[in-house]
């Protein structure tokens, strides 16, 4: 591994146009912001005792001016590299500027937003903001010619400062404790939170002046690392806890040190934390008072309370303390009709109260179900809304998140049964959460509401359906799709983009990816003409929203000699990087453009024959469809076999890059659909399918026969429900048709 200060060699060359599409003619401005990826599984900022490192998975933003081209930036193999193509020459004193870690919102260089957490996990970097020293090209890099100049390096420096932890305690008896978490603490000045840094005030010579970071009003003056690590005997066994700060001096503040049994309290006065410094705090439990119990606690799966007895570690907020009692066979019971102290009778309370649970640690699992049993009396409901809400909480939030829960049905006179619920929480798997019971009563109503038989226990997240109301997305079960590959359907990453267009932020596309095969069996989206433009724009890139380890890497050119496929047609074929949504659908909108670039919608595809023949012909004939009416939802997909199948498999090496054994799809497929709406309401549909052998098929025409399906006849053979929120009524007639020119003319 390298550690940083970390050199990047920078390297300029040009891109090479693919498939029939022209390079827009038209200048774009002369400052655009890019990122690159870091490759060879090194390229994560991550911390030890000797300073920052790079792992795999991080991103670097980049900002590249001074002529009037397009570029894509991306990192290459050892030695790391950063390549630039541009479609016009790239000028000597052309400048790169490069910042850590990547942030989408930086569109000026003069004013870069960096963020150090306020909330962190121990060990992890990607807390550290750091800044490159510009670098100016040489000498001019021209648009022909094939070997690239090697102009420089590009030197990140950190802009932050880090304390290693080492929590120990020369008192024997507090060695058996674990430390759950630390906090720094600084009176008002700031610790994390948003700063900006002026890139552009750099010089190949470093400046402390300029490394500086410009605090605005958004900071924090604590910061907080999760990380458990044992008490030990001596510093010198102690586990290093290490924690990202602001540069600066602290007059005064405290460090607090949590275990699972006890809080201990170091002030400090006079703190001086230096850029790009590491320190070391040794920290002896035995010199400062033990305050026993966790001020947060936090319990792990399977975790439960019965609230027969005891709000165990649950705890109480709001109210006066009569609200909340624990019952053997009730549970919790929140009431709000009670006798204050010297009173005689009962009253009426207004009041707001919580009962809330500890941390709940998901932070290991895939997917956990939170169980209770309610019931409530005919006072807990103001008309029919219940006077109780559950709540969830994220460690990182600054608020609460309502859950949709059910409550029982309003009682007549008396009390409802008890009602059991179950919620999938697997949307916040990899988190700390609370659940917080809120009950609320009036002078006026003040019902009882009984809580019992609390849990939160692991559970295999539930199958995936997807019902966004969106025409064009399919709801998909894994089940269903079992046997149209070699995958074991446990890791599918459903997708969904977004980018700016007409102003307002839009939905681009949807994929389901499965890293497995590397491909998605889907990709859906919706056509229009303002989707549309013209000219190619390429900047291949990983998808965001999945980890880089699994997807493959296509850029900055295609396969290598892996890609070789000769074909009877065509002797010196070969695999093409294939869009399922191509770029051309998305060319009146750079960003969506851009994102047709994701490894998510890449797979190996023939060229010759099939990605810039037959397929070209199918694509384009879509967007002529798109053109003619309001909007054509397109679904696209990669099949490796029909359902109830046994096709070979083919692979194919991704020999340029990083040796990964690539699937090739055996066919490729199409959906397509088209409404009427009344308002709101879809009045009439149609739809037509397309179904595409993966081969050499130069003079065949996708409209033949033999290619064009009913949608009926795709979602047999891949086990995708397409179309699925399409009304019911109309989607049987709508997906067995099978002619293409009643669906051209619907």
């Amino acid at each position: 591994m390298k550690k940083i200060l970390i050199s990047l060699a920078l390297i300029a060359t040009v891109a090479v146009s693919c498939g029939r599409e022209e390079i827009p003619a038209g200048k774009p401005s002369e400052v655009f912001t890019y990122t690159f990826i870091l490759e060879d599984g090194e390229t994560r900022a991550t911390l030890d005792n000797e300073g920052v490192f790079w792992e795999s998975g991080d991103r670097v933003g980049m900002f590249l001016e001074g002529y009037t081209g397009y570029a894509n930036i991306n990192a290459g193999n050892q030695p790391k590299t950063v390549t630039l193509y541009s479609r016009s020459e790239i000028p000597a004193g052309s400048y790169a500027y490069a910042y850590y870690p990547y942030n989408a919102g930086n569109n000026d260089k003069s004013a870069v937003t960096v963020t150090i957490p306020n909330v962190q996990d121990g060990g992890s970097a990607s807390a550290m903001p750091m800044a490159g020293i510009p670098f100016a090209v040489q000498e001019a890099v021209p648009l022909s010619g094939t070997s690239a100049q090697t102009n420089g390096v590009i030197q990140f420096f950190n802009l932050g400062a880090i304390i290693d932890f080492r929590i120990f305690s020369s008192e024997e008896s507090l060695t058996s404790e674990t430390v759950q978490y630390i906090t720094f603490k600084s009176e008002g000045v700031p610790l994390a939170g948003d700063a900006t840094i002026n890139l552009a005030a750099l010089s190949e010579s470093l400046d402390e002046e300029h490394l500086a970071l410009t605090w605005g009003s958004s900071f924090h003056d604590q910061v907080k690392v999760n990380q458990t690590a044992p008490v030990a005997s001596s510093q010198e066994d102690a586990t290093p806890i290490y924690m990202v700060l602001a540069p600066g001096s602290y007059i005064s503040g405290t460090i607090v040190i949590a275990t699972d049994a006890a809080t201990y309290t170091f002030p400090f006065s006079n703190k001086s934390l230096g850029r790009n410094k590491l320190k070391h705090y040794n920290m002896d439990l035995s010199d400062v008072d033990r305050e026993a119990g966790v001020t947060e606690n936090i319990v792990s799966l399977p975790y439960s309370e019965a609230f027969t007895a005891t709000k165990g570690e649950f705890e109480i907020d709001g109210g006066t303390g009569y609200e909340w009692q624990f019952r053997s066979t009730y549970g919790a019971t929140a009431n709000g009709y009670y006798k204050d102290p010297g009173a005689s009778s009962n009253t009426r309370h207004d009041v707001v109260t919580s009962l809330i649970s500890p941390w709940i640690d998901l932070r290991l699992v895939d997917g956990a179900t939170l169980s209770f049993e309610h019931a409530a009396n005919s006072y807990f409901y103001g008309g029919s809304v219940p006077d109780g809400k559950v709540y969830i909480k994220r460690y990182s939030d600054t608020g609460w998140t309502l859950l949709e829960v059910p409550f029982p049905t309003k009682p007549s006179s008396g009390y409802s049964a008890y009602l059991p619920v179950e919620k999938d929480l697997s949307a916040y798997a990899g988190e700390l959460v609370k659940i917080r019971f809120e009950y609320t009563s009036t002078t006026t109503r003040a019902g009882t509401w009984e809580i019992r038989n609390f849990s939160c226990v692991e559970s295999v997240p539930p199958t995936p359906v997807v019902r966004l109301g969106w025409l064009e997305l399919p709801a998909y079960a894994p089940s269903d799709m079992s046997g149209t590959s070699t995958s074991s359907l446990t890791d599918l990453y459903l997708v969904k983009h977004f980018a700016s267009m007409n102003s307002r932020r839009q939905r681009n596309y949807s994929c389901l990816y499965d890293p497995e095969m590397y491909a998605s069996y889907w990709v859906a989206y919706p056509l229009c003409t303002d989707h549309m433009g013209s000219g190619r724009t390429e900047s291949w890139g990983y998808d965001p929203e999945v980890p880089e380890s699994k997807q493959t890497e296509v850029f900055p050119s295609s396969y290598g000699y892996g890609a070789n496929h000769p074909t009877e047609n065509f002797p010196d074929n070969f695999y093409a990087r294939g869009h399922q949504i191509p770029n051309a659908d998305r060319n009146g909108v750079d960003e969506m453009m851009a994102q047709t670039y994701y490894m998510t919608n890449i797979t190996p595809q023939i060229q010759d024959g099939f990605n810039a023949n037959i397929w070209l012909d199918l694509e384009i004939a879509v967007r002529d469809v798109a053109r003619a009416c309001d909007t054509v939802y397109v679904v696209t997909g990669a099949a490796f076999r029909k359902k109830g199948g046994s096709e070979t498999i083919n692979y194919m090496t991704n020999t340029r890059y990083d040796q990964k054994e690539l699937p090739v799809p055996n066919y490729y497929w199409k959906a397509l659909l088209k409404v009427t709406w009344s308002g709101n309401e879809v009045t009439a549909a149609s739809s037509i399918g397309f179904w595409l052998p993966h081969d050499d098929l130069y003079g065949d025409s996708y409209d033949d026969d033999k290619y064009v399906v009913s949608v009926s006849q795709i979602e047999q053979w891949t086990g995708v429900n397409l179309f699925a929120n399409l009304p019911a009524s109309l989607q049987s007639a709508a997906e067995g048709n099978t002619n293409w020119n009643s669906f051209r003319s619907f």
